[in-house]
């Protein structure tokens, strides 16, 4: 039996590498990860998600090449450039990081669901968002790290979540499954005293990046045919 096409857009990321390279994945489904880059030895297909005519373009030629798409799962995430605190935030730069990250789950999935409508496909939709787009920071956390939070970030996790239950509501009846993932922190190395503060909220500690694996194969597969617009968290206990 053929298997269903999944797209990874974000495959070259610290989760989405692991999604793109997952076995159990890859043994059920054809993984076809998507990127601005590739800097692994397998294939990745170049696109850019905030641009919305080319994004459509090569979502046909993928069509075209392997068939229905069956799912896509967003885990993009543009590179922060402003990390000041309030109140010390540029505006402009507030502005352009925040449009870009939003703005590529706005373009995957309005397109993938005018896809799954044109080729009458009852599809599934993972986007990626983040604790911080429903939780107030702890920012105990980051003292004495040379870290912090910036603001764009939760922003634009909290704006990820609302976009996915409105177009889930919006094609409820069109039957795509559209739902929201979201993490806690990601092991990455970050500096120590961050992570044993972290810790301390949590049963273990950060997630590692192939823990999301397994809730991203359950909003694949058929279990979770009746999960519309929910936001699954994944965070070892951290918002407790």
């Amino acid at each position: 039996m053929k298997k269903k096409n999944v797209l990874i857009f974000g495959a070259q990321g610290l989760i989405g590498r692991q999604l793109y390279l997952c076995n159990k994945l890859n043994r059920e489904y054809n993984i076809i990860g998507l990127d601005l880059r590739n800097n692994l030895n397998k294939e990745i297909i170049k696109i850019n998600t905030l641009n919305e005519k080319k994004l459509i373009k090569k979502l046909n030629e993928i069509h075209k090449v392997y068939g229905k798409i069956y799912a896509s799962v967003n885990v993009t995430f543009p590179k922060v450039l402003q990390r000041n605190n309030p109140p010390k935030i540029n505006s402009k730069v507030f502005t352009k990081e925040f449009s870009n990250h939003v703005c590529s789950f706005l373009n995957t999935t309005q397109t993938m669901c005018e896809y799954f409508i044109e080729k009458n496909i009852k599809g599934r939709i993972i986007n990626f968002a983040s604790i911080y787009g429903n939780f107030t920071p702890r920012f105990e956390i980051y003292k004495n790290t040379g870290m912090n939070l910036p603001l764009q970030y939760t922003v634009s996790k909290s704006s990820i979540i609302t976009l996915t239950k409105y177009f889930s509501k919006f094609f409820l009846k069109k039957k795509i499954n559209i739902n929201t993932i979201s993490p806690g922190g990601v092991f990455d190395y970050q500096h120590k005293v961050f992570l044993r503060n972290y810790k301390k909220f949590c049963a273990n500690g950060m997630l590692k990046n192939n823990d999301l694996n397994g809730v991203v194969q359950f909003l694949l597969s058929n279990n979770s045919k009746n999960l519309y617009g929910q936001n699954i968290v994944v965070d070892d206990g951290f918002t407790l």
